[in-house]
């Protein structure tokens, strides 16, 4: 299957990419896990990625870990946040969703999610 779940399909788990680019990655961006209407209790997961560490000034895909998503599952990023000063480039590109039947641990993962 190559697209999320859909109606009442159950949850499927994917590897999540996010992609940040040579240049403007630079701000610390909330990344919001959003699993999608499920019974098991699962809710959104938010992670901070600092942009510039990662990317290092190279295009570069971040593995964020392994989640299950539901119908109406997606991923929500955000420039706004606490530690924000508003000085630093915000860059948003791609998100690759891999299925898989393993977790994998990954710089935003959370253990039973």
């Amino acid at each position: 299957q190559k697209y999320l779940p859909n109606f009442d399909e159950l949850g499927k788990r994917y590897d999540v990419f996010v992609h940040l680019p040579n240049h403007g990655a630079e701000a610390t961006v909330q990344y919001n896990f959003i699993p999608g209407k499920n019974d098991e209790g699962v809710s959104t997961h938010p992670c901070r990625v600092n942009q510039k560490l990662h990317s290092g000034g190279k295009d570069v895909w971040v593995e964020m870990g392994s989640f299950t998503f539901w119908k109406g599952g997606r991923i929500e990023a955000g420039n706004l946040h606490d530690s924000g000063t508003g000085d630093a480039n915000v860059n948003f590109d791609a998100i690759a969703f891999v299925q898989t039947a393993f977790s994998v641990p990954g710089l935003c993962w959370q253990f039973g999610y």
